[in-house]
């Protein structure tokens, strides 16, 4: 996926041996947040492993938009018997002059 030097693709090493046995595992969806997967070359994890190091961009989740501007709704169908009928019998009075 990513091109790299041999030494910072060889993640064991043992006498003429050498290999890359260390894979980072995503789903499928998540493959293209990963930018960058590389060894260190002069660090070792244990006598023959070398680290693997792997960049990816995750970006924060969305906050969920909530509904700040504008008048609350009046959701008559959650209102019961004489609360509705108080609240229909209150009325602003109509402007008359500008």
């Amino acid at each position: 996926m990513f091109r790299k030097r041999p030494s910072h693709l060889i993640s064991f090493y043992s006498g003429n041996t050498r290999s890359q046995i260390d894979y980072v595992l995503v789903r499928r969806r998540d493959a293209k947040l990963a930018s960058d997967a590389k060894i260190v070359p002069y660090e070792t994890v244990a006598t023959q492993h070398r680290p693997l190091i792997c960049t990816m961009k995750i970006t924060p989740p969305k906050r969920e938009w909530v509904e700040r501007c504008g008048h609350i709704r009046i959701k008559w169908w959650r209102i019961k018997g004489n609360e509705a009928r108080m609240i229909a019998e209150i009325r602003m009075p109509p402007i008359v002059s500008v």
